[in-house]
């Protein structure tokens, strides 16, 4: 009985699979305009290092596109150029030199993005302005990501704007 249970379990979750991935999906770009210049990008002091760079930049498209997927149209599209980043946290000093890339987050060093969007909604083009995104109240505010998440304090912070640019996803 287990046996036949898990057979069709798994049968499901395999056109879950299938159904899920022949659906068209939201074209959803990311881009870093000159990322050498972002405030704080990366999991350790100073600058950001190019593989920093890149697992962000996934990190910010994937959750980007879960959100366009659950509320734009499979023919539309947004294309969203990053002018800043100011992670939630900072890296304070320590005696300790295995500790210097611990990033302590508290009130006070809140998360900043900058950024602007271009989205092609059906056959209108809407063209944002930048937009400064932050969050003064990342702390106390409801957070449903999960505590391992390194983009935990940024996510809800691009939800709000998304749910008020495209309306709630």
């Amino acid at each position: 009985m287990n046996s036949l249970r898990n057979l069709l379990g798994a049968g499901l979750l395999v056109g879950a699979g299938a159904a899920s991935a022949g659906a068209s999906a939201v074209t959803v770009s990311v881009t870093f305009v000159q990322p050498e210049t972002f405030t704080d990008a990366g999991r350790s002091p100073g600058r950001a290092t190019q593989r920093e760079l890149a697992a962000l930049q996934k990190d910010l498209q994937q959750h980007l596109q879960r959100l366009a997927d659950r509320k734009l149209a499979a023919s539309d599209s947004l294309q969203v150029e990053v002018l800043d980043i100011d992670l939630a946290g900072d890296f304070q000093p320590l005696r300790w030199a295995s500790f210097s890339d611990v990033r302590v987050v508290r009130d006070i060093a809140s998360p900043r993005i900058t950024l602007r969007y271009t989205a092609m909604l059906g056959d209108r083009v809407v063209t944002g302005p930048e937009e400064q995104l932050s969050n003064m109240n990342f702390l106390s505010s409801h957070n449903h990501y999960s505590s391992g998440d390194r983009l935990r304090y940024e996510k809800p912070m691009l939800d709000t704007w998304f749910a008020k640019q495209f309306g709630k996803p």
